[in-house]
């Protein structure tokens, strides 16, 4: 566990209302490099948020379900993101963490 000025700090953290269909996580995950990777948008339940924008880093499943996620990854600013996400009610938490 990393502590002090090591340990990432939360800037932000939301429910998601509504996100990426399974496929469209996998996909964002393997396809093309850092510059040509694949966007997913996680719609916080913020009213009049227009999403954030992620380029996924990392999945890996919650449980056997196949629907249940924690992800990682960045978003349009560098920020680190991550969190659990469910596939199947489109629902979640999304941190936005930064050094």
């Amino acid at each position: 566990m990393l502590t002090g000025s090591l340990a990432p700090k939360v800037v932000q953290e939301h429910r998601i209302a509504d996100g990426p269909a399974v496929l469209e996580l996998l996909f964002a995950l393997g396809h093309g490099d850092t510059k040509g990777q694949h966007w997913v948008t996680f719609y916080p339940d913020v009213p009049g948020h227009v999403g954030v924008r992620v380029r996924i880093i990392a999945l890996e499943r919650e449980d056997g379900s196949g629907r249940r996620w924690i992800y990682r990854g960045y978003d349009d600013r560098n920020y680190g993101v991550g969190g659990w996400y469910d596939s199947g009610s489109r629902l979640g938490l999304l941190s936005i963490t930064r050094r």
